[in-house]
């Protein structure tokens, strides 16, 4: 079981977001502590163990620290934002 943590900016993140597409990317976020590698996720280029699901036109940003047992989400964001 991993611990799940965030990083500050994804509590402005989720403001943003309509509350029913938040309620699903809640229950696929706390999936992660049991999974943190499903089969939709998808590993980010150039990155250390970064990682994206996508869910609609929204994408889930997190890393994983398999020494720690950590899973940090560092960003919710929308496709059009996410790659910058």
């Amino acid at each position: 079981m991993y611990i799940l943590n965030f990083a500050k900016i994804v509590q402005k993140q989720q403001k943003k977001i309509p509350k029913g597409d938040l309620e699903k990317m809640k229950e696929i976020i706390l999936s992660l502590r049991e999974n943190p590698r499903p089969l939709k996720t998808k590993k980010l280029v150039g990155g250390n163990d970064e990682y994206r699901i996508r869910y609609g036109n929204y994408r889930i940003l997190y890393s994983i620290d398999d020494k720690k047992k950590e899973v940090i989400v560092y960003g919710i964001l929308d496709r059009k934002e996410a790659y910058r």
